[in-house]
Protein backbone atom coordinates (compact mmCIF):
# COMPACT_ATOMS: atom_id res chain seq x y z
CA UNK A 1 0.00 0.00 0.00
CA UNK A 2 0.91 3.62 -0.30
CA UNK A 3 2.81 5.29 2.52
CA UNK A 4 1.75 8.66 3.79
CA UNK A 5 4.12 11.48 4.60
CA UNK A 6 3.06 13.19 7.79
CA UNK A 7 4.76 16.46 8.60
CA UNK A 8 3.26 18.93 11.03
CA UNK A 9 4.13 22.59 10.66
CA UNK A 10 2.91 25.26 13.02
CA UNK A 11 -0.23 23.34 13.92
CA UNK A 12 -1.02 22.62 10.28
CA UNK A 13 -1.29 19.01 9.24
CA UNK A 14 -0.25 18.17 5.69
CA UNK A 15 -0.50 14.69 4.26
CA UNK A 16 0.97 13.92 0.90
CA UNK A 17 0.61 10.65 -0.94
CA UNK A 18 4.15 9.37 -1.42
CA UNK A 19 3.43 6.12 -3.23
CA UNK A 20 4.59 2.55 -2.75
CA UNK A 21 8.07 3.05 -4.21
CA UNK A 22 10.40 5.99 -3.67
CA UNK A 23 10.63 8.52 -6.46
CA UNK A 24 13.92 8.41 -8.33
CA UNK A 25 15.94 10.92 -10.30
CA UNK A 26 16.08 10.91 -14.09
CA UNK A 27 19.21 8.73 -13.92
CA UNK A 28 17.21 6.09 -12.00
CA UNK A 29 19.07 6.60 -8.74
CA UNK A 30 18.39 8.18 -5.37
CA UNK A 31 21.64 10.17 -5.22
CA UNK A 32 23.03 11.59 -8.47
CA UNK A 33 26.51 13.14 -8.23
CA UNK A 34 25.11 16.69 -8.08
CA UNK A 35 23.01 15.82 -5.02
CA UNK A 36 25.99 14.19 -3.32
CA UNK A 37 28.09 17.30 -3.99
CA UNK A 38 25.25 19.63 -2.98
CA UNK A 39 24.85 17.80 0.33
CA UNK A 40 28.61 17.99 0.92
CA UNK A 41 28.61 21.75 0.26
CA UNK A 42 25.50 22.32 2.43
CA UNK A 43 27.13 20.47 5.33
CA UNK A 44 30.37 22.44 4.77
CA UNK A 45 28.17 25.58 5.09
CA UNK A 46 29.18 26.72 1.59
CA UNK A 47 25.60 27.67 0.83
CA UNK A 48 26.28 29.74 -2.27
CA UNK A 49 28.19 26.93 -4.00
CA UNK A 50 25.59 24.40 -2.81
CA UNK A 51 22.92 26.49 -4.52
CA UNK A 52 24.99 26.67 -7.72
CA UNK A 53 25.58 22.89 -7.90
CA UNK A 54 21.98 21.97 -7.09
CA UNK A 55 20.63 24.59 -9.50
CA UNK A 56 22.46 22.92 -12.39
CA UNK A 57 20.92 19.57 -11.40
CA UNK A 58 17.48 21.18 -10.97
CA UNK A 59 17.62 22.67 -14.47
CA UNK A 60 18.37 19.23 -15.96
CA UNK A 61 15.92 17.19 -13.83
CA UNK A 62 12.48 16.51 -15.31
CA UNK A 63 11.06 14.00 -12.83
CA UNK A 64 9.12 14.38 -9.58
CA UNK A 65 12.28 15.10 -7.59
CA UNK A 66 12.72 18.45 -9.34
CA UNK A 67 10.71 20.02 -6.49
CA UNK A 68 12.99 18.38 -3.92
CA UNK A 69 16.05 19.94 -5.56
CA UNK A 70 14.38 23.34 -5.66
CA UNK A 71 13.46 23.07 -1.98
CA UNK A 72 17.07 22.22 -1.09
CA UNK A 73 18.29 25.14 -3.20
CA UNK A 74 15.95 27.47 -1.32
CA UNK A 75 17.15 26.15 2.05
CA UNK A 76 20.75 26.84 1.03
CA UNK A 77 19.83 30.31 -0.27
CA UNK A 78 18.00 31.05 3.00
CA UNK A 79 21.08 30.31 5.08
CA UNK A 80 23.22 32.31 2.63
CA UNK A 81 20.84 35.30 3.06
CA UNK A 82 20.84 34.89 6.85
CA UNK A 83 24.63 34.82 6.88
CA UNK A 84 24.60 38.16 5.05
CA UNK A 85 22.09 39.66 7.48
CA UNK A 86 19.14 39.51 5.08
CA UNK A 87 16.64 37.91 7.47
CA UNK A 88 13.61 39.00 5.47
CA UNK A 89 14.99 37.22 2.39
CA UNK A 90 16.00 34.20 4.47
CA UNK A 91 12.52 33.92 5.96
CA UNK A 92 10.75 34.28 2.63
CA UNK A 93 12.84 31.78 0.70
CA UNK A 94 12.95 29.22 3.55
CA UNK A 95 9.15 29.33 3.89
CA UNK A 96 8.85 28.62 0.17
CA UNK A 97 11.51 25.90 0.29
CA UNK A 98 9.84 24.15 3.22
CA UNK A 99 6.60 23.93 1.26
CA UNK A 100 8.50 22.12 -1.49
CA UNK A 101 10.42 19.82 0.86
CA UNK A 102 7.52 18.72 3.09
CA UNK A 103 6.09 16.24 0.58
CA UNK A 104 9.47 14.44 0.68
CA UNK A 105 9.54 13.99 4.48
CA UNK A 106 9.62 10.20 4.13
CA UNK A 107 11.62 10.00 0.89
CA UNK A 108 14.49 7.57 1.62
CA UNK A 109 17.16 9.49 -0.28
CA UNK A 110 17.73 12.11 2.47
CA UNK A 111 17.12 12.47 6.21
CA UNK A 112 14.39 15.06 5.71
CA UNK A 113 12.34 13.52 8.53
CA UNK A 114 15.04 14.89 10.87
CA UNK A 115 15.88 18.06 8.93
CA UNK A 116 12.38 19.46 8.33
CA UNK A 117 11.64 20.16 12.02
CA UNK A 118 15.04 21.86 12.27
CA UNK A 119 14.24 24.02 9.23
CA UNK A 120 10.89 24.90 10.83
CA UNK A 121 12.77 26.07 13.92
CA UNK A 122 15.15 28.15 11.79
CA UNK A 123 12.22 29.76 10.01
CA UNK A 124 10.78 30.78 13.38
CA UNK A 125 14.21 32.07 14.48
CA UNK A 126 14.58 34.17 11.32
CA UNK A 127 11.11 35.63 11.85
CA UNK A 128 11.75 36.40 15.54
CA UNK A 129 15.12 38.02 14.81
CA UNK A 130 13.72 40.08 11.93
CA UNK A 131 10.87 41.38 14.10
CA UNK A 132 13.12 42.17 17.07
CA UNK A 133 15.99 43.59 15.02
CA UNK A 134 18.43 41.07 16.49
CA UNK A 135 20.99 39.11 14.54
CA UNK A 136 21.02 35.34 14.14
CA UNK A 137 24.05 33.18 14.84
CA UNK A 138 24.20 30.37 12.31
CA UNK A 139 25.17 27.60 14.72
CA UNK A 140 23.84 24.05 15.08
CA UNK A 141 22.57 24.08 11.52
CA UNK A 142 20.86 21.02 10.03
CA UNK A 143 23.07 18.27 8.64
CA UNK A 144 21.86 16.53 5.50
CA UNK A 145 22.61 12.80 5.24
CA UNK A 146 22.37 10.48 2.28
CA UNK A 147 21.54 6.81 2.93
Amino acid sequence: GARRADHRRGGLHDQVEVGPAPARFDDGGLAPPALVEGVRLFNARDFFECHEVLEDAWRAERGPLRALLQGLIKAAVAFHHAGNGNLEGAEKVLRSGLAQLCPFATWPGLNLDEVLPQLDAWLAAFERARRSGESVELESLPVLRLP
